[in-house]
Parts: structure tokens; C-alpha cells; sequence
């Protein structure tokens, strides 16, 4: 049996584990903005001399794909350790 202390240890571990590689990943790796701009459109039913100019914002980085599995392969390691430690007795 698993008990209430242990598994705040557990769970404060792994917080820890992921604060750290969060950090490193915004420290050495930062996110930027890139504005992706698509063809201007008129609106359908309208009177007046306007047109709309559609923009969408993207977050990229440049080792984004290493980060993330980086980061997936720590959440598998760590979900199997939680799975482990709560069916052993």
C-alpha cells in the first residue's frame, strides 16, 4: 500500500523533473511569433468599401519536435512509474 506521503514525494518529483526541463526548454529554446497572412476577402453581403485581411499567429521554435519528445518520453517513464507504485502491495 501506497502511502499518503510517498506519494506526495512521487508527484513533488516529478513536478520538480518538469519545472526543471520547462526551464531549460524556454531558456535555451524560446518560442517566437509568426504571422501567417492569407488573401484578403470581401464579405458577402455587405454595402460598404471594406475588405478582411484573415491573420493567424503561430508559436514556433526551432527544436520544437526534439522538445516535444523529449518531453513525451518523460511523461511515459513517469506515468509507468506512477501505474507501477500504486499495483505493487
Amino acid at each position: 500500500m501506497v502511502n499518503e506521503y510517498e506519494m506526495y514525494l512521487v508527484l513533488s518529483v516529478f513536478l520538480a523533473l518538469d519545472l526543471v526541463i520547462m526551464t531549460a526548454w524556454s531558456l535555451t529554446n524560446p518560442f517566437y511569433p509568426e504571422m501567417e497572412y492569407f488573401p484578403r476577402e470581401k464579405p458577402d453581403m455587405s454595402d460598404k468599401d471594406i475588405e478582411f485581411l484573415p491573420q493567424l499567429l503561430h508559436c514556433r521554435s526551432q527544436n520544437l519536435n526534439i522538445w516535444y519528445g523529449k518531453y513525451i518520453a518523460q511523461a511515459v517513464c513517469r506515468d509507468n512509474t506512477i501505474q507501477y507504485s500504486f499495483n505493487t502491495t
